[in-house]
């Protein structure tokens, strides 16, 4: 790009790195959910994935880069991204320190006693769930034991059976996920600064 104003503008965005970005946020989520015993639909996987796909088209992720389909584009798509990318950056490991940051922040001044100990032990379980020990050191991220990571997949499965087999419940489900959210919300912002 010969016409960017690096200057004005700051250092342009690599594609590929924002391409990568992006694909772990959308499809891995859903892989996430089915991992914590959440049973996702074709047509909730294809809601969740237009989401995605309107949400990058906003931050400006190539057209090309954006997928309908979970399974046979967009994870197909990061296993060819994924080996390209280089070693964590600092930036990476930043990022994520802020974002195990906030969510300690929300522990401390916003849950009971109780859970915020519940979420203390979950989340580096949880960390190590996923990415595993060695991302985990690579991030500078705590470690933990997922003992909780069980517990919250016989809940998930339990409430996801629940909408298949009970009339009404998807909508008891609907409500209480509509709570949830209200609550977190207003947790949230009664924690923002004014």
């Amino acid at each position: 790009m010969t016409d960017w104003d690096s200057e004005h503008l700051g250092l342009p965005v690599n594609r590929t790195d924002m391409a990568t970005t992006f694909g772990l946020l959308n499809s891995t989520c859903l892989i996430g959910m089915r991992a914590l015993g959440l049973q996702v639909g074709p047509a909730e996987s294809r809601a969740v994935m237009h989401l995605w796909k309107y949400v990058g088209h906003l931050l400006g992720v190539d057209a090309e880069w954006l997928f309908d389909d979970e399974r046979r584009t967009q994870n197909a798509f990061n296993c060819h991204l994924l080996p390209a990318q280089g070693k964590v950056s600092p930036a990476g490991a930043e990022l994520s320190a802020a974002l195990v940051d906030g969510r300690r922040r929300l522990e401390r001044e916003q849950l009971t006693p109780v859970r915020a100990a519940v979420e203390r032990a979950h989340l580096p379980g949880l960390l190590r769930f996923f990415p595993g020990r060695t991302d985990l050191g690579d991030l500078s991220l705590p470690v933990g034991v997922p003992w909780t990571v069980p517990l919250f997949q016989l809940r998930n499965l339990a409430l996801s059976l629940e909408v298949a087999r009970s009339p009404g419940g998807r909508a008891r489900l609907e409500r209480a996920g509509e709570q949830a959210r209200q609550r977190r919300l207003g947790l949230l912002l009664d924690g923002a600064p004014q």
